[in-house]
Protein backbone atom coordinates (compact mmCIF):
# COMPACT_ATOMS: atom_id res chain seq x y z
CA UNK A 1 0.00 0.00 0.00
CA UNK A 2 1.92 3.03 -0.85
CA UNK A 3 0.52 6.87 -0.52
CA UNK A 4 1.31 10.13 -1.97
CA UNK A 5 1.60 13.35 -1.15
CA UNK A 6 0.93 16.54 -3.41
CA UNK A 7 5.05 16.55 -3.34
CA UNK A 8 5.41 13.44 -5.17
CA UNK A 9 6.62 12.16 -1.88
CA UNK A 10 5.89 8.76 -1.10
CA UNK A 11 5.18 6.23 1.66
CA UNK A 12 4.77 2.18 1.30
CA UNK A 13 2.71 -0.07 4.46
CA UNK A 14 2.10 -3.44 4.42
CA UNK A 15 0.07 -6.17 6.02
CA UNK A 16 0.17 -9.73 5.65
CA UNK A 17 -2.54 -12.46 6.62
CA UNK A 18 -2.21 -16.19 6.05
CA UNK A 19 -4.67 -18.49 3.82
CA UNK A 20 -5.60 -21.52 5.51
CA UNK A 21 -7.80 -24.19 3.55
CA UNK A 22 -6.23 -27.21 5.17
CA UNK A 23 -8.10 -29.07 8.24
CA UNK A 24 -6.26 -30.60 11.42
CA UNK A 25 -5.19 -33.88 10.96
CA UNK A 26 -4.61 -35.97 14.49
CA UNK A 27 -5.33 -39.29 15.85
CA UNK A 28 -7.46 -41.00 19.19
CA UNK A 29 -7.25 -43.89 21.06
CA UNK A 30 -8.59 -44.79 23.75
CA UNK A 31 -7.02 -46.70 26.93
CA UNK A 32 -4.34 -47.78 23.90
CA UNK A 33 -6.86 -49.01 21.87
CA UNK A 34 -7.98 -51.51 24.71
CA UNK A 35 -11.38 -53.28 23.05
CA UNK A 36 -13.06 -53.27 26.30
CA UNK A 37 -12.57 -51.48 29.86
CA UNK A 38 -13.63 -52.49 32.98
CA UNK A 39 -13.83 -48.79 34.52
CA UNK A 40 -15.66 -45.60 33.68
CA UNK A 41 -12.40 -44.24 34.13
CA UNK A 42 -10.58 -43.84 30.47
CA UNK A 43 -7.21 -42.32 29.29
CA UNK A 44 -7.01 -40.71 25.82
CA UNK A 45 -4.28 -40.53 24.04
CA UNK A 46 -4.26 -38.20 21.15
CA UNK A 47 -2.05 -36.62 18.16
CA UNK A 48 -2.61 -33.25 16.39
CA UNK A 49 -0.86 -31.17 13.67
CA UNK A 50 -1.83 -28.74 11.63
CA UNK A 51 0.36 -27.69 8.70
CA UNK A 52 -0.49 -23.67 8.13
CA UNK A 53 -2.32 -21.97 10.97
CA UNK A 54 -1.04 -24.31 13.62
CA UNK A 55 -3.36 -26.53 16.18
CA UNK A 56 -5.41 -24.68 18.67
CA UNK A 57 -7.95 -26.33 20.90
CA UNK A 58 -9.79 -29.98 20.98
CA UNK A 59 -12.68 -31.37 22.88
CA UNK A 60 -14.99 -34.17 23.26
CA UNK A 61 -17.99 -35.89 22.47
CA UNK A 62 -19.50 -39.51 23.66
CA UNK A 63 -22.97 -38.89 21.95
CA UNK A 64 -22.18 -38.57 18.49
CA UNK A 65 -21.24 -35.13 18.46
CA UNK A 66 -24.68 -33.92 20.26
CA UNK A 67 -23.07 -32.37 23.41
CA UNK A 68 -19.12 -31.20 23.54
CA UNK A 69 -17.09 -30.82 26.61
CA UNK A 70 -15.45 -27.05 26.60
CA UNK A 71 -13.03 -26.08 24.55
CA UNK A 72 -9.36 -26.28 25.53
CA UNK A 73 -5.88 -26.60 24.60
CA UNK A 74 -4.41 -29.61 23.23
CA UNK A 75 -2.53 -31.68 25.11
CA UNK A 76 -1.23 -35.39 23.86
CA UNK A 77 -3.16 -37.10 26.97
CA UNK A 78 -6.44 -36.46 28.14
CA UNK A 79 -8.33 -38.24 31.18
CA UNK A 80 -12.32 -39.02 30.91
CA UNK A 81 -14.93 -40.53 32.13
CA UNK A 82 -17.50 -43.17 30.38
CA UNK A 83 -21.23 -42.40 30.70
CA UNK A 84 -23.94 -44.88 30.16
CA UNK A 85 -24.66 -47.94 30.61
CA UNK A 86 -22.49 -51.18 29.79
CA UNK A 87 -22.09 -51.43 26.44
CA UNK A 88 -20.34 -50.30 23.32
CA UNK A 89 -19.09 -46.67 23.27
CA UNK A 90 -17.30 -44.28 20.81
CA UNK A 91 -15.35 -40.89 21.71
CA UNK A 92 -14.72 -38.52 19.51
CA UNK A 93 -12.23 -36.14 19.66
CA UNK A 94 -13.08 -32.21 17.88
CA UNK A 95 -9.75 -30.42 16.77
CA UNK A 96 -9.87 -26.34 16.16
CA UNK A 97 -7.05 -24.97 14.20
CA UNK A 98 -5.97 -21.33 14.92
CA UNK A 99 -8.38 -20.44 11.50
CA UNK A 100 -11.08 -21.87 13.05
CA UNK A 101 -11.26 -25.19 10.57
CA UNK A 102 -12.51 -28.04 12.23
CA UNK A 103 -11.94 -31.80 11.83
CA UNK A 104 -13.32 -35.24 13.84
CA UNK A 105 -11.56 -38.22 15.07
CA UNK A 106 -13.32 -41.19 16.70
CA UNK A 107 -12.29 -44.71 18.55
CA UNK A 108 -14.43 -47.20 20.27
CA UNK A 109 -14.34 -48.74 23.16
CA UNK A 110 -16.86 -51.40 24.91
CA UNK A 111 -17.46 -50.87 28.77
CA UNK A 112 -17.66 -53.79 30.77
CA UNK A 113 -18.48 -52.81 34.71
CA UNK A 114 -20.77 -55.72 35.27
CA UNK A 115 -20.31 -59.55 35.71
CA UNK A 116 -22.05 -61.69 33.82
CA UNK A 117 -25.69 -63.13 34.68
CA UNK A 118 -26.97 -66.76 33.99
CA UNK A 119 -28.83 -69.78 35.15
CA UNK A 120 -28.79 -73.42 35.47
CA UNK A 121 -31.75 -75.96 36.01
CA UNK A 122 -31.37 -79.65 35.89
CA UNK A 123 -33.30 -81.88 34.32
CA UNK A 124 -36.21 -79.49 34.08
CA UNK A 125 -36.04 -78.75 37.90
CA UNK A 126 -37.04 -82.51 38.68
CA UNK A 127 -36.50 -82.98 42.42
CA UNK A 128 -35.16 -86.28 41.86
CA UNK A 129 -33.36 -88.81 39.24
CA UNK A 130 -33.25 -92.69 38.76
CA UNK A 131 -29.95 -92.21 35.93
CA UNK A 132 -26.57 -90.46 36.45
CA UNK A 133 -27.34 -89.05 32.86
CA UNK A 134 -28.95 -85.97 33.36
CA UNK A 135 -29.33 -82.19 31.16
CA UNK A 136 -29.24 -79.08 32.17
CA UNK A 137 -30.88 -75.73 30.69
CA UNK A 138 -28.65 -72.54 30.97
CA UNK A 139 -28.66 -68.94 30.70
CA UNK A 140 -26.18 -66.78 30.27
CA UNK A 141 -25.49 -62.94 29.30
CA UNK A 142 -23.29 -59.95 29.30
CA UNK A 143 -23.88 -56.88 28.08
CA UNK A 144 -20.55 -55.03 28.28
CA UNK A 145 -18.02 -57.43 26.62
CA UNK A 146 -20.23 -60.55 25.68
CA UNK A 147 -19.73 -63.98 26.60
CA UNK A 148 -16.52 -66.07 26.19
CA UNK A 149 -17.00 -69.29 28.20
CA UNK A 150 -18.50 -71.89 30.41
CA UNK A 151 -17.14 -74.70 32.63
CA UNK A 152 -19.19 -77.00 35.15
CA UNK A 153 -18.59 -79.32 38.28
CA UNK A 154 -20.54 -82.15 39.67
CA UNK A 155 -20.65 -82.15 43.49
CA UNK A 156 -17.10 -80.74 44.32
CA UNK A 157 -15.24 -82.70 41.81
CA UNK A 158 -13.01 -81.65 38.94
CA UNK A 159 -14.33 -78.85 36.99
CA UNK A 160 -14.75 -79.33 33.09
CA UNK A 161 -12.52 -77.33 30.65
CA UNK A 162 -13.83 -73.85 29.23
CA UNK A 163 -16.43 -73.79 26.14
CA UNK A 164 -18.03 -72.49 24.40
CA UNK A 165 -21.73 -71.09 25.88
CA UNK A 166 -25.06 -72.82 24.94
CA UNK A 167 -28.10 -73.21 26.28
CA UNK A 168 -27.65 -77.37 27.26
CA UNK A 169 -25.75 -79.59 28.15
CA UNK A 170 -25.36 -83.09 29.18
CA UNK A 171 -23.73 -84.38 32.46
CA UNK A 172 -23.13 -86.82 34.47
CA UNK A 173 -23.53 -87.18 37.97
CA UNK A 174 -21.30 -88.42 40.63
CA UNK A 175 -21.30 -91.86 41.66
CA UNK A 176 -23.16 -91.85 45.06
CA UNK A 177 -27.09 -91.38 45.84
CA UNK A 178 -28.21 -88.08 47.11
CA UNK A 179 -27.97 -84.75 46.76
CA UNK A 180 -25.85 -83.12 44.25
CA UNK A 181 -24.65 -80.13 43.13
CA UNK A 182 -24.03 -78.72 39.89
CA UNK A 183 -21.96 -75.45 39.72
CA UNK A 184 -21.71 -73.58 36.71
CA UNK A 185 -19.27 -70.54 35.97
CA UNK A 186 -19.75 -67.58 33.16
CA UNK A 187 -17.04 -65.90 31.80
CA UNK A 188 -17.27 -62.54 30.21
CA UNK A 189 -14.55 -61.22 27.69
CA UNK A 190 -13.01 -59.03 30.37
CA UNK A 191 -12.44 -62.69 32.15
CA UNK A 192 -14.76 -61.50 34.96
CA UNK A 193 -16.51 -64.68 36.27
CA UNK A 194 -19.98 -65.38 37.85
CA UNK A 195 -20.99 -68.59 39.58
CA UNK A 196 -24.35 -70.18 39.43
CA UNK A 197 -25.43 -73.45 41.19
CA UNK A 198 -28.39 -76.00 41.09
CA UNK A 199 -28.69 -79.57 43.12
CA UNK A 200 -30.59 -82.57 42.08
Amino acid sequence: YEVKDNTDKISQFSDAITLDRSLPTGTIEVNDDDPYSTSRDVTLTLTGADETSGLDQMRFSQDGGVSWTPWEDFSATKDLTLQGADGPKTVRMELKDKAGNTESFQDPITLDLATPTGSVLLNNGDEFVTSRDITITLTQSDQGSGIKEVRYQVEGGVWTNWEAASSEKSLTLADQDGLQTVLYEVKDNTDKISQFSDAI
